[in-house]
């Protein structure tokens, strides 16, 4: 099938106390830096020429995650699901799954033609295997039944979340996270009750929710049952932990919107100052787009919230207040991999070249981004192996820190 920007296919106010986001413009700072690395194809909507698209051919209907949360789709088998185009009212169970493997293990073997299994998603859990923990991958389009659960297969969406004893018998926060948001945006779009069943149950005769494997009957008349104790062995899914996670009131480090390393984004031109505060000089005015690093904070002074950014193309490291702020996926000169064979652009969008398509698994620094366009968010990455400076889809690729 043709994968998304892979090399076989297409992708497819003057008062700075009332808001400190460089309401004093006629004051501002110019922009210092290594203009040559940091304004690398940059758009300017007059860098590149028309022409080129995401993959090396052409794209394919279900390329694309179809919820907001996965970074990538790649395909299962087509031996190992079945293209039965189901409706959104078709949809009325969620089944909760551990892979008792590794995640790119997983994936690997739903691309098996001999594995006859397969499942909607796939879930990251750890962070000493092949994904960043909550990575994750869609591998059957919701129209199409996967094969995971035998006879609860027709109405439910299977998600596989990475466990196995010998790598760890826990589920880490990120892993719960990412699945209850993707479950709760399942829920909502296809009508399913927030409800997480328990106990053995003919499915058939309830309304819908969520429910673990080994309680989704594999039998049409429900006469039989899992005998596996999938998602439940000690330290895999808790339900009650995962259902905090589904309705919006999971541990999410606090609430707080940062975490140390994170990419913060600018939303507005911003001014960084020498503290956590109105009365701190300021050290520069970053334009809106300007990516940092958080590396301290937060801090509430003069009613905002501050965070410590590393603003790595000026290397100045400053404070500035959360409601300007956005966080991304990267941050600048922050280590990346592949995740599939990825196209690399002369520019941000699918009218730009092909400058080289990436094997999985190679290894990039971002030095520029991001940028919204087609439909998809860019950043510019550098691939040292290869002496190439080029914009590749966020989806695709993953942090190697």
């Amino acid at each position: 099938m043709c994968g998304i920007d892979k090399h076989t296919c297409e992708d497819g106010s003057g008062d700075e106390r009332a808001a400190d986001a460089a309401t004093d413009r006629g004051e501002r700072t110019a922009i210092p830096g290594d203009v040559d690395r940091r304004r690398f194809l940059r758009w300017t909507g007059a860098t590149a020429g028309a022409g080129a698209v995401l993959g090396a051919s052409g794209s394919a209907a279900g390329d694309d995650a179809e919820d907001p949360y996965t970074e990538r789709f790649v395909a299962a088998d087509s031996s190992n699901f079945s293209d039965d185009w189901r409706g959104a009212d078709d949809i009325d169970w969620i089944v909760v799954h551990v892979t008792v493997g590794s995640y790119e293990g997983a994936i690997d073997w739903f691309r098996n033609p001999d594995a006859n299994v397969s499942a909607h998603y796939v879930i990251s859990n750890y962070e000493h295997t092949s994904g960043e923990p909550g990575h994750t991958t869609q591998m059957v389009n919701h129209r199409d039944v996967a094969w995971h659960a035998s006879a609860s297969n027709g109405p439910s969406i299977g998600i596989e979340h990475e466990w196995h004893e010998d790598y760890g018998e826990y589920i880490t926060e990120e892993c719960y996270e990412r699945s209850g948001q993707l479950i709760g945006w399942l829920c909502d779009e296809y009508d399913i009750p927030k409800e997480y069943y328990r106990d053995p149950t003919c499915i058939f005769d309830e309304p819908g929710g969520i429910i673990g494997h080994t309680n989704a009957p594999s039998a049409s008349d429900c006469s039989s049952y899992p005998t596996r104790s999938c998602p439940y062995p000690e330290g895999g899914i808790d339900p009650d932990t995962l259902m905090s996670y589904v309705n919006g009131d999971g541990d999410d480090g606090g609430d707080e919107t940062f975490q140390d390393d994170d990419g913060a984004m600018t939303t507005t031109d911003l001014n960084g100052r020498e503290g956590p505060g109105l009365d701190y000089d300021v050290v520069n005015t970053y334009p809106e787009g300007e990516v940092g690093r958080v590396v301290n904070g937060p801090e509430d002074s003069d009613g905002y919230r501050w965070w410590g950014l590393h603003m790595t193309d000026y290397d100045e490291w400053v404070w500035c207040v959360e409601r300007y702020l956005e966080r991304v996926k990267f941050h600048m000169e922050e280590e990346i991999y592949t995740t599939t064979d990825l196209n690399g652009r002369e520019g941000p969008g699918l009218d730009y070249d092909v400058v080289g398509t990436y094997p999985e698994g190679t290894v990039g620094e971002i030095v520029n981004g991001p940028e919204d366009s087609d439909g998809y968010r860019w950043w510019g990455v550098h691939y040292p192996d290869y002496g190439d400076w080029v914009w590749c889809v966020e989806r695709y690729m993953a942090s190697n820190e």
